[in-house]
């Protein structure tokens, strides 16, 4: 995880994107969350917040939802619009993943830590605008 935190402040934006997938998978780990949230925040290239957020999504749990909300609750608009797009790509497709997603971050919106409620609000409000193209059928 080392070579990935040095990654992480690589002047290459490929590297960066590189250590984004790669913390993502670490993100238990203290000190890759305040990485990945900065990572979300690239004040390079937004190709690193796009792919970063994706990977952060595609954990499919509170912990990659949190960093998110975290990043979300302070991104300018710029930033804001590729989180949005990595949250459309990632949680537009079906219905049970926004659903899922949308009952994972509703409790967050709820936490005693100000930024992140704030982010988690933004973020629930957003998966919740999602028309995903596929729909789950429940019986």
């Amino acid at each position: 995880m080392t070579s990935l935190l040095a990654l992480a402040s690589s002047p290459a934006y490929q590297d960066r994107i590189d250590a984004g997938w790669g913390l993502a998978r670490f993100a238990e780990v203290a000190e890759a969350q305040p990485v990945l949230v900065r990572l979300v925040l690239d004040n390079k290239d937004t190709g690193v917040t796009y792919e970063t957020t994706e990977a952060l999504l595609r954990r499919f749990d509170a912990l990659g939802l949190s960093l998110v909300a975290t990043a979300f609750a302070t991104a300018d608009e710029n930033h804001a619009d590729w989180i949005y797009s990595a949250i459309s790509k990632v949680l537009g497709i079906s219905t049970g993943e926004r659903d899922a997603a949308v009952g994972i971050c509703e409790p967050l919106t709820h936490s005693a830590n100000e930024e992140l409620r704030r982010g988690a609000t933004r973020l629930l409000k957003e998966i919740k605008s999602l028309t995903p193209i596929l729909t789950t059928i429940r019986r």
